[in-house]
Formats: C-alpha cells, sequence, structure tokens
C-alpha cells in the first residue's frame, strides 16, 4: 500500500470523526434548547394552576363565609 493511500484513508476518516463530533454538539445544544423551554412551559403552567387554585380557595372561603352569616 502507498502512502498516498494512507494518508487518504486517515484524512477521510478525521473528516468524519470531525464531522459527527460537530454534529453531536448540534444535537446537545438543540436538546438543551428543547428542555428549556419545556421548563419554562411547566413554571408558566404551574403559576397559573397556583393561581386558578387561589381564586378558588379565596371563592370557597367567600362562599362558607356567607352560609355561616346566613343560618345565623
Amino acid at each position: 500500500m502507498e502512502w498516498y493511500q494512507v494518508l487518504t484513508i486517515v484524512a477521510a476518516n478525521l473528516g468524519l470523526f470531525l464531522w459527527s463530533v460537530r454534529q453531536s454538539r448540534n444535537d446537545f445544544l438543540h436538546t438543551c434548547r428543547i428542555i428549556e423551554s419545556i421548563q419554562s412551559e411547566m413554571k408558566e403552567f404551574h403559576g397559573k394552576l397556583e393561581r386558578q387554585d387561589a381564586e378558588f380557595k379565596s371563592h370557597l372561603k367567600y362562599a362558607n363565609h356567607g352560609k355561616r352569616e346566613g343560618d345565623k
């Protein structure tokens, strides 16, 4: 086997390795962005859920308070 053939094989493998590393990094960054967006959506959802729960409890408290006064 000639040296130019060895160098061609080494260069091709090095190129494929570098391309693979770059693709892996891009996939990792894309996955991180997706996870961050899901986490922000979860925070927004839980915030809305807490506000809704607080409003519901205040309505129940008001309704129960009104019934007690009406019973007296």
